[in-house]
């Protein structure tokens, strides 16, 4: 390699040609013939008529990209528009994401720029005529039809996080939808369909992470994670985003160590997932090697599968398998889970925000503890309490005896400290009630 230095970043760039046919065989022979350090991203998916191919290329900030000598060293030799002059030579379009004014813009000159902007500027007069067809086409549809172009598609979301049952609620009431809950261990699930975000209670130190598994189809599902002590930032990630990305040279053929090891790092990580996940793994536990695992190509060592994928990078987080197989297996999971059964699933409808707050208070204290904090000495308080109603009673009517004796006998501070005993008191009692009579 050449001993001086340079900043280098990988480019996602998109190649597109006229008639909209496959571009990415005819993309993978150019850049092999340059010896572009570089890879293709989805490059044995099936091709959608018009759509782009996507590569990543590996470029200096001031738009040289590299490449491979014949000895297997990185040169840095081959400009950008030089890159673009070869693709349009053979009938395509490169558009790389990166700055400056030595990139070319797509037109062959000032000249032909403007030419077509007149050409566009004329064709203004006759839009509207086809606005008008596409409208009579739009009219021939009934209005369902139209309704339906139109629905937002819910998201099944898997949340998996150290929080307690109350959260159940909350997200019943937010998302207007049912909402199953689930335990293992110092984990929880919580399972419901959504359109709108639900990232508004951003989790506490000992409640996260908090991580959101959207599913979708499959292959556009992602994974939302939310950590404390980042300013409640939510940093998503694709399982399969690069899962089929392959490296335009065979890292085999490369005879210089220290160049594959350089070629691998830039297609595996220039993403920048790598650095994200540390950044997590410096406030919650995660296994940041497995979790790249699964976000990494499978040409290069990403672990093979889709399904597979989202499990290990759900698994990094130390998520236990049992939640994991309730969260893939849907509506089925209670059947499905290849472990041990898990009991405790619970369905929590939306009741309107009134009727669920209240549910709250009497689901009482131990349902809003963090679930590693039920062995505390405050939740284990909880919990002999409401094993125990008739102590549970008692103690009320204790704080309802020393609450009105201090407003008779004290004064100042003392005197509201009694009223304050008197409110929880007769609350704790009405709790009681409503506790009784559900039973």
């Amino acid at each position: 390699m050449s001993d001086k230095s340079f900043s280098v970043q990988v480019s996602y760039a998109s190649v597109d040609r006229v008639d909209g046919g496959d571009v990415r065989p005819a993309t993978n022979e150019l850049l092999s013939k340059f010896r572009v350090v570089s890879a293709i991203r989805d490059a044995s998916a099936p091709w959608s008529e018009g759509q782009d191919a996507v590569v990543l290329i590996a470029m200096t900030d001031d738009a040289t990209v590299l490449t491979l000598s014949a000895q297997g060293t990185i040169e840095t030799t081959l400009m950008v528009q030089e890159l673009q002059d070869a693709f349009d030579t053979a009938g395509m379009t490169l558009w790389p994401n990166v700055g400056g004014d030595d990139i070319d813009d797509g037109f062959e000159s000032e000249a032909e720029a403007e030419a077509i902007a007149e050409l566009w500027d004329a064709d203004d007069d006759s839009s509207a005529d086809g606005l008008e067809d596409e409208a009579l086409e739009i009219d021939g549809l009934d209005d369902a039809d139209l309704e339906a172009m139109f629905d937002e598609q819910p998201v099944r979301v898997a949340a998996f996080s150290h929080r307690g049952p109350v959260i159940a609620r909350y997200l019943a009431e937010l998302t207007d939808s049912s909402v199953d809950y689930v335990e293992a261990g110092t984990w929880s699930l919580c399972r419901y369909a959504t359109t709108e975000p639900t990232e508004a209670l951003p989790p506490t130190k000992a409640e996260g992470p908090v991580i959101e598994l959207n599913i979708v189809d499959g292959s556009n599902d992602w994974i939302e994670v939310r950590v404390p002590g980042l300013s409640g930032i939510t940093v998503p990630f694709w399982p399969q985003g690069e899962r089929d990305t392959q490296p335009v040279i065979d890292l085999e053929s490369i005879t210089v160590p220290e160049t594959k090891e350089i070629y691998r790092r830039l297609i595996a990580e220039g993403d920048g997932t790598r650095d994200e996940l540390a950044e997590i793994a410096a406030v919650v536990p995660v296994d940041v090697e497995a979790a790249h695992r699964a976000l990494a190509p499978e040409s290069l060592g990403g672990i093979a599968g889709a399904e597979a994928r989202t499990r290990a990078f759900l698994a990094a987080f130390q998520v236990p398998a049992a939640l994991i197989e309730l969260a893939l297996a849907g509506d089925d999971a209670e059947d499905a889970t290849g472990h041990a059964r898990l009991t405790g699933l619970r369905r929590v409808e939306p009741q309107g925000w009134v009727r669920g707050i209240g549910d709250a208070i009497v689901g009482g204290y131990g349902e809003a503890l963090p679930l590693p904090h039920r062995d505390r000495w405050d939740g284990r308080l909880s919990r002999r309490l409401r094993a125990n109603p008739l102590l549970a009673t008692a103690l009320s009517v204790g704080e309802l005896a020393l609450g009105v004796l201090s407003t008779k006998h004290l004064r100042g501070g003392w005197k509201t400290f009694g009223v304050l005993l008197i409110v929880d008191a007769v609350g704790d009692l009405i709790v009681a009630a409503v506790r009784r009579k559900r039973r």
